[in-house]
């Protein structure tokens, strides 16, 4: 039988995958994906309302920083999977560093204070 691993539900964390290289359905999937000779532009995936774009995943495994929106959907998917987690998105917390050293709490849910 196979599974659908691009399904939100199916997700969980297990100590046993960490380390592990991905099956030939992953790696099938990652090829395609991080093909830059396809439109990086193609929609690849769909977070709430954030469509992640090919370009968008072509930061992911490369030594640099990681692109945005990418860390935002994942924070989202994190937000989704446990209770009681508020994930700030990337793009307001590098605000909170020196120079700007913008004040953290003014950008948390009313809940959260």
């Amino acid at each position: 039988m196979s599974r659908d691993i691009t399904l939100l539900h199916g997700l969980g964390p297990h100590i046993r995958c960490w380390g592990q290289k991905p099956v030939d359905e992953q790696e099938l999937m990652l090829t395609q994906v991080l093909d830059n000779a396809k439109n990086p532009r193609d929609h690849i995936a769909m977070v709430d309302s954030c469509i992640l774009t090919r370009s968008d995943f072509w930061s992911l495994g490369l030594e640099r920083d990681v692109e945005g929106t990418i860390l935002n959907c994942c924070l989202k998917i994190i937000e989704k999977k446990v209770d009681h987690v508020f994930a700030a998105s990337s793009y307001v917390t590098a605000t909170w560093f020196p120079p700007n050293a913008a004040n953290p709490m003014d950008h948390l849910p009313v809940i959260c204070h």
